[in-house]
């Protein structure tokens, strides 16, 4: 099974971000592409930069590559509304990323996304799906273009000599352009992805057939955590035919801090989630028996799922009424469990309620355990020391004015002290203690 690896990202247009913003995660050469390199990125900013706004650029992204109804119920219950920046009215999503086998096999896809705001409307203005040529990334010139569409409309394609290819595919994506990526409605209602041999003349269909099977697979592995109480379940059921054994490999369910409800028939697969998460939870409280799991009836065939901690001296704590940090934990672990499965995982502010050794620790794991690519935001030090140790390029990256400046040693500087002092450029840092006696007075008796 094919793993995969966010190479670039540009994103602009939600919250903040009026302007693009661009991480890089991999050289744009990739002759020495591996695997085990550049697989975690910790991004510092301060508040208002725009980190937050990559998070749901990507769940964005995810969202409307895999439900075909997701924009539709956006736009109908305001949520996009109210993070489209209010000054472009549109979004951008233009990222790279490699569908991995070992180092030397290897293809990388081009997908970019523009999503534009009207009145109430939320839909895709335009989509362009290209593969790139040779082992690099970011020269648009050195692309075979796959699909371009403006408006709901396929304006052009890949070569062909198969008319009735095209004829079907304009058939069966007629009307749905605006309210998802191509790449939905091609894997539901089309036999586009069921041919298995081409001949010389059908290269760039079978291209294009890679592309859309790996981009609905990318965005089934990719993991957006936003810790936020209006959470959206986006329904992947249309596409488990397709994707079944892939489904269950990189997407573990969903468990929340409070009561859990479920489809019966789910109730083994939560028992074992479960499992793992009283695992989790005992690396940080050795004292924890078990999770005792309790459920109720619900209409259609649904179960309530209510838990209880267990520990050693008999106390028993409903994990709605446990503190903070235990609950984060809980709300986090199938985002850090999909890195383990070779997930392609975002975090935003992976810091919050989490003690700075845990985080350090959970952070040398990732770097040195695990199969999949962490990507997350932070405004601890700790991360940023442990990745700094071990010298890894892309693994460090300061936005402010949002601007990227990525993270280049230079001489011993530690960066933490770099970081402290003022000394990225664009750092807000090049304050004093003093400053702050315009604002509250300096009120204090000598």
């Amino acid at each position: 099974m094919p793993r995969f690896i966010l190479l670039g990202l540009k994103a602009s247009g939600l919250k903040s971000l009026e302007h693009n913003i661009e991480l890089q995660f991999y050289n744009h050469d990739l002759k020495d592409l591996t695997y085990d390199k550049s697989l975690v990125k910790a991004i510092y900013g301060t508040n208002g930069e725009g980190k937050t706004a990559i998070a749901h650029t990507l769940e964005l992204y995810r969202n409307s590559v895999i439900n075909g109804e997701y924009l539709a119920a956006q736009s109908f219950n305001g949520s996009l509304r109210g993070l489209i920046n209010q000054h472009s009215k549109k979004v951008n999503v233009d990222l790279y990323f490699a569908i991995y086998v070992d180092k030397n096999s290897f293809d990388v896809l081009h997908h970019i996304i523009e999503f534009k705001q009207k009145d109430d409307r939320v839909f895709v203005s335009h989509e362009r799906i290209s593969y790139c040529k040779g082992k690099t990334w970011g020269n648009v010139d050195s692309e075979v273009m796959l699909f371009d569409t403006k408006d709901g409309v396929i304006v052009d394609h890949f070569k062909t000599p198969d008319k009735k290819i095209i004829d079907d595919l304009e058939n069966q994506t007629r009307n749905l352009l605006t309210v998802s990526s191509i790449v939905y409605p091609i894997m539901i209602n089309t036999s586009f992805t069921h041919k298995k041999s081409f001949n010389s003349s059908e290269k760039e269909y079978a291209f294009a057939q890679l592309a859309v099977m790996s981009i609905v697979l990318f965005a089934l592995s990719l993991n957006v955590f936003i810790d936020k109480d209006d959470v959206v379940k986006v329904s992947t059921e249309r596409l488990e035919n397709r994707s079944k054994t892939f489904l269950r490999a990189i997407n573990p369910m969903q468990i929340s801090d409070n009561d859990d409800i479920i489809n019966s028939n789910e109730y083994e697969e939560y028992v074992n989630e479960i499992t793992k998460i009283k695992k989790f939870l005992k690396v940080f409280k050795p004292d924890l028996e078990d999770i005792d799991i309790r459920t109720s009836d619900a209409r259609g065939g649904k179960l309530i799922c209510k838990k209880t901690l267990i520990y050693k001296n008999g106390d028993r704590v409903d994990l709605e009424y446990e503190s903070t940090g235990i609950k984060k934990l809980v709300r986090i672990f199938s985002a850090l469990s999909t890195v383990d499965s070779s997930g392609v995982v975002f975090v935003d502010e992976f810091d919050a309620n989490i003690h700075d050794v845990y985080l350090c620790k959970l952070v040398e794991y990732f770097l040195e355990c695990t199969n999949g690519q962490f990507i997350f935001t932070t405004h601890n030090l700790g991360p940023m020391e442990v990745l700094d140790k071990k010298g890894l390029k892309h693994s460090i990256d300061f936005i402010n004015n949002q601007k990227v400046t990525p993270w280049r040693r230079n001489g011993n500087y530690s960066v933490v002290n770099v970081y402290r002092n003022g000394m990225i450029p664009n750092s807000p840092f090049n304050i004093n203690s003093v400053d702050f006696v315009k604002v509250f007075g300096g009120g204090k008796k000598r």
